[in-house]
């Protein structure tokens, strides 16, 4: 398909990782970003003006050899201040997300459960003019186009399956921008000390460009980011939403957790947040106990806060994005707090199991390699335990495993429930502490390779759209 619109090596095809032929997607984003925000060379009389060739592969590989020879500079620059401990958080968030799979069963059902129906669907139709679904339809009919076209033109229908004119064009008001604009937005970041590889992409909001405002011409420079601005990326519709709103997404959150954990674990008893205490002082749970024979083994605290581009690329984010890891260290004080009420005997009909440990799950990965968050989250953790008036030894501070959604989705495809159950005892050591869950995979469980059905294969097959697709003959 390549070779019609390009000249490239032949041993270029198929170039792994590593190898000198392969341009790295991440790599690719950053050159198409540097491609908008660089005005086109003034032509001045008999001055020879460099022009780059699109259509040949080794002005690519020539440009990626460029940036990276920028972005070496860029952190030698900032080395003295920059720990590589916080340069490879900023890796991690920058190059992991593109060696995920974008067309994740997981990912989209679970971002169907949180934003369908209710008021977050509402909020979108008010906003946007249709809800979720109509989205996801009309965002999956565009990316199967434009993953194997260069470009479509005209609108695209299937009322088959629901896919009408007037969605389509919606879907691609939201999605999409001019070119022009997309110049004017990545010229418009100021760059400042910051460094290239971490400057905003305009492709995450906007990833289709329509050639200009007179045309109905789109490109895609890169298709899987559709996926990702209509799954996991539709979260930035979010930002500023009422509280209402926020506060729906967060307790569907919790609901999705525990029908997760109790596919995860079938034996065990998965029990939602609950009150106890007296009419003076009433108290609620965490949101998710796992017990067995009243006895908790597991206390969940689900946390929904999202993570801004500060968060994800910022030098120092345990300032820059202080408030919300704060909310995380308040969920670690929580699962504490409920601990010393078991202790204490404050919670009826519940005691805690010997080996009983904490799990923090976020919505957003805040833990892979973040070293300097993750100890500024504990250390708001032990700081509101002293200034409480609770009761909280330190044998009431069991150990609290970091999990991201993704990552027990993970598990929950390669570990049967004892399996699962040593795993996330083992996880929480210290010499594990704060690593990726699916890396410590090999080491911890070497015999966990069965690969078990997706835990909501069923009901991913009833949404609302994508179960009218068997019916086509396409």
């Amino acid at each position: 398909v390549a070779s019609r619109h390009m000249r490239f090596r032949y041993d270029a095809v198929g170039a792994e990782l590593g190898s000198k032929n392969n341009v790295p997607p991440w790599i690719l984003e950053t050159l198409i970003n540097e491609f908008l925000r660089t005005p086109k060379a003034r032509r001045i009389p008999q001055r020879t003006v460099e022009v780059l060739d699109c259509t040949h592969m080794d002005q690519m590989l020539h440009a990626q050899h460029l940036l990276r020879k920028l972005e070496d500079a860029e952190y030698g620059m900032v080395r003295d201040r920059i720990s590589i401990f916080a340069e490879m958080r900023r890796m991690n968030h920058r190059q992991f997300e593109w060696q995920r799979e974008p067309l994740s069963p997981a990912r989209i059902y679970r971002c169907s459960y949180l934003y369908a129906d209710g008021s977050a669907d509402q909020f979108l139709k008010e906003k946007h003019g249709l809800g979720f679904h109509d989205l996801s339809l009309a965002g999956f009919a565009l990316f199967s186009v434009l993953n194997s076209e260069i470009a479509i033109h005209g609108p695209q229908s299937l009322p088959e399956i629901g896919l009408t004119d007037d969605i389509y064009q919606k879907v691609l008001s939201i999605i999409s921008q001019p070119i022009d604009q997309a110049k004017e937005q990545a010229r418009g970041v100021k760059k400042h000390h910051e460094k290239t590889a971490y400057l905003p992409s305009v492709l995450r909001r906007f990833p289709i460009i329509k050639i200009n405002d007179k045309s109905d011409l789109c490109l895609a420079p890169m298709p899987s980011l559709i996926v990702r601005r209509i799954t996991s990326g539709v979260s930035m519709d979010f930002f500023g939403a009422p509280d209402n709103v926020v506060k729906e997404i967060a307790n569907k959150f919790e609901r999705y957790s525990q029908e997760l954990i109790s596919k995860i674990l079938p034996n065990q008893v998965v029990v939602p947040e609950f009150s106890y205490g007296s009419k003076k002082r009433p108290r609620r749970t965490p949101d998710l106990l796992v017990s067995a024979a009243g006895k908790v083994k597991m206390v969940v605290e689900c946390k929904s806060t999202g993570m801004t581009y500060d968060a994800k690329f910022s030098d120092d984010p345990a300032t820059t994005v202080q408030k919300k890891i704060e909310d995380i260290g308040k969920g670690i004080f929580q699962i504490w707090r409920f601990f010393a009420h078991m202790r204490q005997g404050l919670v009826p009909n519940y005691e805690c199991h010997l080996d009983a440990f904490g799990i923090l799950l976020t919505l957003e990965d805040w833990f892979t390699m973040a070293r300097q968050p993750i100890s500024k989250m504990f250390e708001d953790a032990h700081q509101r335990c002293e200034n409480t008036d609770e009761e909280i030894l330190e044998c009431d501070k069991r150990p609290v495993v970091l999990v991201w959604i993704e990552h027990l989705e993970y598990l929950q495809r390669v570990c049967d429930e004892d399996q699962f159950v040593r795993f996330m005892q083992a996880a929480h050591s210290d010499k594990y502490h704060g690593g990726s869950l699916p890396g410590l995979v090999d080491e911890l469980l070497p015999d966990a390779k069965s690969q078990n059905p997706y835990a909501f294969a069923d009901e991913f097959g009833k949404m609302s759209w994508w179960k009218n697709l068997d019916s086509l003959d396409l």
